[in-house]
């Protein structure tokens, strides 16, 4: 798997959330619960003020552990970027993610075989580049390619990243 190290500004993103339990984990909800959270998003994204640019996002990151349900427990958000927060749509949530570095990827294919990619990604890409997530955001980025359980469908993943710390032998 090829990863290529982007910075990437700080932005705005305005969605829905939810909770899930993370696709890498035996107890996984992602498929419960994030396809009805785009569906909620897709009814109300005509809705979105201050809309910057035609992608959709979604961005996972992680409470800390004393507030997590579960230790594998993530955030999603089903939103697109905006200049300003204010007057978005009832239950729509914001969120800013600071400016970074980022190992992208493109998953290509159906959103059923995402599993794969992101395993290849976090526990060989990222430990062979020397580098580990940073904890600040997974930011899945939907443009023009994406097209919904096609074989040839596209979209990157970027990982918030720094340098791997050297582990005690």
């Amino acid at each position: 798997m090829k990863i290529e190290i982007v910075e990437r500004k700080a932005f705005r993103i305005a969605g829905l959330h939810a909770k899930f339990i993370s696709i890498l984990s035996a107890d996984a909800t992602n498929t419960n619960v994030i396809p009805h959270l785009w569906d909620a998003f897709m009814r109300n994204a005509g809705q979105v003020k201050n809309r910057v640019g035609s992608d959709m996002y979604g961005v996972i990151y992680a409470s800390p552990l004393g507030e997590r349900a579960h230790q594998d427990e993530l955030n999603y958000i089903a939103g697109v970027e905006v200049s300003e927060p204010g007057g978005q749509p009832r239950d729509f949530v914001t969120r800013e993610i600071p400016a970074g570095k980022f190992a992208r990827v493109t998953h290509v294919g159906a959103l059923k075989n995402l599993k794969a990619t992101l395993t290849a990604l976090y526990r060989e890409a990222l430990p062979a580049a020397k580098l580990e997530p940073a904890g600040v955001a997974e930011i899945e980025v939907y443009g023009k390619k994406f097209v919904l359980d096609k074989p040839d469908s596209e979209f990157d993943i970027l990982v918030s990243v720094k340098p791997a710390t050297k582990k005690a032998k």
